[in-house]
């Protein structure tokens, strides 16, 4: 009997586990949201107390080094800025219209990252964010 209940138990166990796997694999994918190159008119970028201002060909270029490959992440952005980062760079996308894209190109814990406010968290590679950042100077 006490056999059984160890047997059936183990197999409630491994039930219950690969349902949970199932669910944490079915996780949203979100993409980065940013305009049509045409539609932006300028590019503002600000970290810490410097400013710039990008637009025309810098505008295509910054676009292309963010957009290099569609990027897509299953880590959620909920809130209005980065949390616990360093080296924040604010990103402010302005279209025809005044709509405003925004996001953060950030360093966090060794790695990182370009984070589009309440959308995604997206891993960027050493030399991109090096790249991005010298928008700035």
């Amino acid at each position: 009997m006490r056999k059984r209940s160890i047997i059936l138990f183990t197999a409630f166990m491994l039930i219950l586990v690969i349902v949970m796997l199932t669910l944490l694999s079915f996780k949203k994918v979100y993409y980065l949201n940013i305009p049509n190159y045409g539609d932006i008119t300028k590019i503002t970028i600000i970290k810490e107390n410097m400013k710039n201002v990008l637009d025309g060909k810098k505008i295509n270029e910054f676009i292309k080094i963010i957009n290099f490959k569609q990027r897509m992440t299953k880590t959620e952005s909920i809130s209005d800025q980065p949390v616990n980062s360093t080296d924040e760079v604010l990103v402010d996308i302005c279209v025809q219209g005044d709509m405003s894209y925004v996001f953060y190109i950030y360093k966090r814990v060794g790695k990182y990252y370009l984070e589009q406010p309440y959308n995604g968290i997206y891993e960027i590679s050493k030399r991109e964010f090096n790249v991005l950042s010298k928008y700035i100077e």
